[in-house]
């Protein structure tokens, strides 16, 4: 069963990086939920003004806020290398790539807020978009951080199968669920298979991007 987890990766970045990370988030295709968590600072503020610092209701907010920072600290250490923390913008500037259009605007968003910030990706991105697969062409001007960004970008666009190519492997019944995005079709067709063949083809519409 799935759990809510904090969202680690945007810790310690400047503003601009958190927005272009969750930006990036929201283009990789899986539903995020965002909880903007300082609401209650906001709370406390209030309270204090309106109640007064010794306020049984401002000292249950303190309380409150305190402890979720120290859950919060428990956490994993944040990564600090920037293909961890920029793994979804990676993703789905493959998933560009490869032809999938839907990620593309948020992408586009992203990489302009990252270039605030001194990344300068936006330009071999578009470049990878209208075919460019070269390393060198496409980082020639760049510094070390942004290549090792731009050599992953590639690495992902290889490790991925075209849509097309996946589509074209599967049965029937699968690819006319996929293509009619229903998922109850999906289901019933994958079910009628054996559970290998089924798992096999589940795991290849992953890596092409046509299942999350």
């Amino acid at each position: 069963m799935g759990r809510l987890e904090l969202f680690r990766e945007a810790a310690g970045l400047k503003l601009d990086e958190q927005m272009a990370l969750v930006r990036a988030r929201w283009a990789c295709g899986l539903p995020y939920l965002l909880i903007f968590d300082n609401c209650i600072e906001r709370a406390l503020l209030i309270r204090r003004r309106a109640l007064g610092a010794t306020h049984p209701d401002t000292i249950s907010t303190e309380r409150s806020l305190r402890n979720m920072r120290q859950a919060a600290g428990r956490g994993q250490p944040t990564a600090t290398d920037p293909r961890e923390r920029l793994a979804p913008l990676l993703l789905a500037v493959a998933r560009v790539a490869l032809g999938y259009q839907e990620p593309q605007a948020q992408v586009e968003q992203a990489l302009v807020q990252l270039e605030q910030s001194g990344w300068m990706l936006r330009g071999p991105v578009e470049r990878m978009w209208e075919g460019e697969r070269e390393l060198d062409a496409l980082t020639a001007e760049l510094d070390e951080q942004d290549t090792a960004l731009v050599e992953r970008m590639l690495e992902l666009i290889g490790e991925r199968e075209l849509p097309a190519q996946a589509l074209a492997a599967v049965p029937e019944a699968v690819r006319a669920a996929i293509v009619s995005n229903d998922g109850a079709a999906l289901h019933a067709a994958l079910t009628a298979l054996p559970e290998a063949e089924a798992q096999a083809i589940i795991a290849r519409l992953k890596r092409a991007g046509l299942l999350g």
